[in-house]
């Protein structure tokens, strides 16, 4: 690649030699892993800016979380660092990368490749790094704030408030102050959006008819991706549009004033 990209053109029956700027690599979460050669959001440093922050991980686990806030009573060897603010990450830096990846492709064997890529968070050396016009890696990558907010967050946030995210064993969901949207809470809160048929996106569509177009398309066996299309506007109007205005007197206040949930998203992104 530092040679060029060689390219046929069929119409002028030609080879060219043509030398292209990549300006930017973006894909998903798990898919950028393979254009960036880092560990993933599930290593212990997953960055995918490749900032310094290391996540944290449970007692005896092997996956790492993004957690910036110290859990009380976290004591594990290597990730009890100090809470970290998220208005304040520090920036990839493309020689700390070109260092740790250094030390990397000089691994002798796999096992010490498997210690040098978990103590770098990288697994190899990136593509991109090919290119001979380029910003330097990790610098040429962008996010995925697309699914943070539209997936991630959403699923997350109803997952907990209807109490049917996954608990630890050491856990207890009796205890989940936040699991308000259970039960009876949970009808009213369907009564309650039924009422609200003013309410319509950019779309025209009301919150109600988005139920009622998925429940359709499931039943007919429709093609997958537009369910989960529909889906996705399902969440964000749950989250983002009818949160605060239909489920007042469902939910009240209980879980901003309690403050369990936190989203922060930093200033740079």
């Amino acid at each position: 690649m530092k040679e060029g990209l060689q390219i046929w053109d069929a119409h002028e029956n030609i080879l060219f030699q043509s030398d292209p700027y990549v300006y930017l690599g973006t894909a998903d979460g798990p898919g950028l892993t393979c254009l960036n050669g880092l560990t993933g959001h599930s290593g212990a440093y997953g960055c995918c800016f490749y900032c310094p922050v290391k996540g944290r991980r449970k007692e005896g686990g092997n996956h790492y979380y993004p957690a910036l806030l110290k859990p009380d009573n976290y004591t594990v060897e290597g990730c009890d660092h100090n809470d970290v603010q998220s208005s304040h990450l520090p920036p990839g830096n493309p020689r700390e990368y070109q260092e740790a990846l250094n030390v990397v492709l000089r691994s002798s064997n796999p096992n010490q490749h498997q210690i040098n890529h978990k103590k770098t968070g990288i697994t190899k050396s990136s593509i991109f790094s090919a290119f001979s016009q380029t910003q330097n890696v990790p610098l040429c990558f962008g996010g995925d704030l697309m699914h943070l907010v539209a997936l991630n967050i959403p699923d997350l946030l109803l997952d907990l408030w209807c109490g049917t995210i996954e608990c630890d064993p050491a856990d207890s969901k009796q205890t989940w102050s936040w699991a308000v949207l259970v039960g009876n809470t949970w009808k009213t809160h369907g009564q309650c959006v039924a009422t609200h048929q003013d309410l319509v996106d950019a779309r025209n569509v009301t919150y109600m008819d988005l139920f009622k177009q998925y429940e359709k398309l499931v039943e007919q066996y429709e093609v997958l991706e537009i369910c989960y299309n529909e889906l996705k506007f399902v969440n964000l109007f749950v989250i983002y549009a009818y949160i605060d205005s239909i489920t007042g007197q469902v939910i009240k206040i209980l879980l901003w004033k309690s403050r369990t949930l936190s989203l922060c998203i930093p200033d740079w992104l």
